[in-house]
């Protein structure tokens, strides 16, 4: 690679795209294989080059952006599948599926940190993986990395599209029952992505909506340096908001109940009226307790340090995702879907955090 030259992504946005339509096409309209792949495309000048910004690709593709690719084989195990016979296949393909993941980590991991054998026996291992990769010591040459490029990274690219497709062919293939426990193991890997503490996903979701709510002298005023503390404000005052909430909802249940039971108490009220009240009157109680039991565990929110409550909220955010999830009132999981319809619920009447 003499001269200047643009490389065409090792993987495109397009393949990418076009495993997610499969994949709602064929096994369920919410899921996604790969959460907004963006690759490189810019100059590169050496096969050394190409090969750096091959392997950064295809770990954003496999790690990043395919968080639930490289999770396939731990969905499938936790699926319930009673026909083992089309369910080998799933798991066959997941577990190719991992393997070439892995293989992507262990490649990137040593080009991109420091993996001095001194450092003792993890550096050391980190070593040996790469070699095992790429078949050699070390890569010295031009004609080193065109090797490799061509021998390893261009057939972990093919084998990796292969195993997608036959993973998506085998899993549209489970019969209903089958497909429906893939489907939920899918849906809760996804969840529980954006449901880890401090997540990037979600915080980044919910800074976006707040920084489009603000005018352009506090928008400027949002870094890197100070999101993560108007977030910690933004959700304090969704907790206290979120109160006072449960409180008039706790009230209204109260007066429900207080009506039916002076309809009640009435001797005309007929045996139709009446067992229609007590079932009024029934649920009212059930949504009462259900409210109090809220405002139980969030008993002295309004006293809690601004981190605690930032923990709190992404321990029972879990809870809210799968109760959204089951209700498909969103396009797909995607973040820009999914998340920002959690945030448009929750949020929507919680006022911005004073910008300083």
């Amino acid at each position: 690679m003499s001269e200047l030259s643009i490389i065409t992504p090792i993987l495109t946005t397009e393949y990418a795209n076009s495993v997610n339509a499969d994949v709602q096409q064929r096994i369920d309209e919410k899921l996604f294989l790969f959460c907004n792949y963006s690759p490189d495309t810019y100059p590169v000048f050496t096969e050394k080059e190409a090969f750096e910004v091959s392997l950064n690709d295809l770990y954003r593709l496999v790690c990043d952006a395919g968080f639930v690719l490289g999770n396939l084989k731990n969905i499938v195990e936790k699926a319930n599948f009673h026909n083992q016979n089309t369910a080998g296949n799933v798991r066959q393909a997941a577990k190719d599926i991992k393997v070439l993941a892995e293989r992507v980590k262990a490649l990137r991991i040593y080009k991109t940190h420091n993996c001095d054998e001194r450092n003792g026996f993890f550096a050391q291992l980190e070593r040996l993986n790469f070699e095992t990769a790429v078949g050699r010591r070390a890569l010295t040459s031009e004609d080193d990395y065109r090797y490799v490029n061509t021998n390893l990274i261009i057939k972990i690219r093919d084998s990796l599209v292969a195993k997608i497709t036959e993973f998506i062919d085998a899993a549209a293939a489970l019969d209903d029952e089958d497909k429906g426990n893939l489907v939920a193991e899918w849906r809760k890997a996804i969840i529980t992505q954006y449901c880890k503490s401090h997540n990037q996903i979600y915080l980044g979701q919910l800074m976006s909506v707040m920084t489009q709510q603000l005018g352009q002298t506090e928008w400027n005023k949002i870094n890197s340096n100070n999101a993560f503390h108007y977030a910690q404000e933004w959700i304090q005052k969704y907790y206290l908001i979120s109160i006072q909430d449960l409180h008039d909802q706790e009230e209204k249940c109260l007066n429900g109940i207080r009506e039916a039971e002076v309809y009640l108490e009435n001797p005309e009220c007929g045996e139709t009226i009446r067992d229609y009240i007590e079932s009024e009157k029934e649920k009212e109680e059930s949504k009462l307790l259900a409210i109090r039991e809220k405002l139980k565990a969030m008993d002295g929110f309004d006293e809690k340090k601004k981190k605690d409550l930032f923990d709190i909220f992404f321990d029972q955010l879990k809870i809210e995702l799968e109760e959204l999830a089951l209700s498909g009132s969103y396009h797909t999981l995607l973040p820009q879907d999914f998340l920002q319809e959690h945030i448009a619920i929750h949020f929507n009447n919680v006022p911005l955090p004073l910008i300083a």
